[in-house]
């Protein structure tokens, strides 16, 4: 137990460390439908391979918003936990401002 003094009140904190993974993953097919057939999961495997990822629409869109939707989790976390971080300065990136 460590005493401090916060906001003028002095109060006993328990002195701990915590570790907190977050990860993430990009799920394009949901709901399943390129899993109907055998034809179709080829066609999926085209679809990723030589159509998103030239294009860059993993890494421009669905990349980059998985990124900032976990900075934004991270920073929830801590605020929840109050780990000293108020505010998120991420929001710009987010195409729904979460």
């Amino acid at each position: 137990m460590v005493e401090v003094i916060q906001d003028g009140e002095k109060k006993k904190l328990t002195k701990a460390r915590m570790e907190i993974w977050f990860s993430g993953r990009v799920v394009f097919d949901y709901q399943g439908h390129w899993d109907k057939s055998k034809f179709h999961r080829i066609l999926r495997g085209i679809y990723n391979k030589y159509v998103l990822v030239p294009e860059g629409v993993l890494s421009s869109i669905y990349w980059d918003e998985l990124y900032y939707r976990m900075l934004k989790l991270r920073d929830l976390a801590k605020d929840y936990l109050n780990m000293k971080t108020k505010g998120y300065e991420y929001r710009r990136y987010l195409r729904d401002n979460i």
